[in-house]
């Protein structure tokens, strides 16, 4: 059963189905989180509720979105229902450590240091840049267009010193995000620079009250995010099938559709990772 699974996660990516009929077999791998999983007959998968349109709460109450929506087709390739569980961004790994959620997909930012405590997957899933939102009438059409100028943003940023540097934008720091886009629309600044997504949707959910503003640039600086199940079963066959989803989203396309059903700017991020990954000998659509 289980073998059966895994080819069907995994079979016809880049010739990755040779990979399958080991991770059953191969000593490393055996004992692992995935037929605990397919015995319960839930996934249970950490998802934010607060991210639109990561994961959020509609009208009725449900958590939808990109993330919600990956993770129920690994449910799907598994045959077992999809348990999301709410998480947020101080307890999605403790969860992973403590035994309640198999994996999230939860806007989690990869780094090193992260990989150490939780099986953070490769390819990474999507990533999100930085850019500004500004008046239109202002018209900034490129990051050197702000050159003396003063933008908010948040304590601790990495950018700061790069736009400092480079351009020489002067920051104007708050602790928090919501400060930041409140000082910004006072005026004390010209632009808010931060998470395009964030800007992004803020634009697209408000378009009457920021129908005079704009995310004019081109993003710089992308964060990839990970996709991560719990340490010890990252190189068993949890962690194997997952990383075969999330190649496979990148080999069809289907994040750059998934992408753009959930309302998101282009991507060029995902368009290269879609590149890297697709099939040469694939039909032509």
């Amino acid at each position: 059963m289980i073998r059966k699974l895994i080819y069907s996660s995994l079979g016809g990516m880049l010739g990755l189905s040779v990979v399958a009929a080991d991770l059953i077999t191969t000593p490393a791998v055996a004992n692992d989180g995935i037929k605990e999983i397919i015995e319960r007959g839930v996934l249970r998968a950490g998802v934010r509720t607060t991210k639109k349109p990561f994961g959020y709460r509609d009208t009725s109450g449900n958590i939808v979105g990109i993330d919600p929506d990956l993770l129920q087709d690994m449910a799907d390739r598994l045959g077992v229902k999809l348990e999301k569980v709410p998480v947020t961004g101080g307890n999605r790994m403790p969860f992973l450590q403590q035994g309640k959620i198999d994996v999230f997909s939860a806007n989690m930012n990869d780094s090193l240091k992260r990989r150490k405590i939780v099986g953070a997957l490769l390819p990474n899933s999507y990533a999100v840049g930085f850019n500004i939102m500004a008046l239109k009438k202002d018209g900034f059409k490129t990051w050197e267009d702000l050159r003396g100028h003063t933008a908010c943003t948040i304590q601790g940023s990495w950018y700061i010193k790069v736009l400092d540097q480079d351009y020489g934008i002067k920051a104007m720091t708050f602790k928090g995000g919501a400060e930041a886009f409140t000082a910004f629309e006072q005026g004390r600044c010209r632009a808010r620079i931060g998470n395009d997504m964030e800007i992004w949707f803020r634009i697209q959910d408000n378009p009457e009250r920021y129908k005079d503003y704009e995310m004019p640039l081109d993003s710089f600086g992308y964060s990839p995010y990970s996709v991560a199940v719990p340490l010890d079963q990252k190189d068993k066959a949890l962690g194997r099938f997952v990383a075969g989803v999330l190649t496979e989203w990148h080999q069809t396309g289907r994040f750059l559709e998934q992408w753009k059903k959930w309302g998101f700017p282009p991507s060029p991020w995902l368009e290269e990772m879609h590149e890297k990954f697709k099939d040469p000998l694939a039909p032509k659509s």
